[in-house]
Order: C-alpha cells, then structure tokens, then sequence
C-alpha cells in the first residue's frame, strides 16, 4: 500500500494485505499521517470487498441442506 497506487488498480489479493498489515504493524514509529489516510482507505476498501465475500461462503451449502431438510435456518 503506497502512495502512488492508482484508483484503477485491481483488489489486492489476501496475502497482499496480510503482508502490508504486518509491515504496517512492525514499525517501530508510527507513519506519517498521509501514509496512515492511504493506508485506511485500502484497507477499508478490501474489507469492504471481502466480507460480501466470505457472507457468501457463510450462507453456502449448509444452507441449502438445512432447506431440504426442512430446517429453519438455524443449526443449533
């Protein structure tokens, strides 16, 4: 995540992220305040991108099969 990214540049993907947030988290002083803004707004950006994602994978098959079953949705 830097400065120079430009709006038109894919998502990066998940070990991209990781990897930029354990940098981000090993500095031993904090970054400078236009850094941590660009920061931010990938961060929140990829999130924003990835739980409809993984809200997806939640309501997958299992969901499905409790339908066929007759299930109400819960599984407790």
């Amino acid at each position: 995540m830097n400065a120079t990214r430009e709006e038109t540049d894919a998502m990066p993907g998940t070990v991209s992220m990781r990897a930029s947030a354990t940098w981000f988290l090993d500095q031993d002083t904090l970054p400078r305040h236009e850094s941590a803004k660009l920061y931010h707004r990938d961060l929140k950006a990829f999130a924003e991108h990835l739980i409809p994602k993984v809200e997806q994978l939640a309501r997958g098959p299992a969901q499905g099969r409790r339908a066929r079953a007759g299930g109400h949705g819960r599984s407790w």
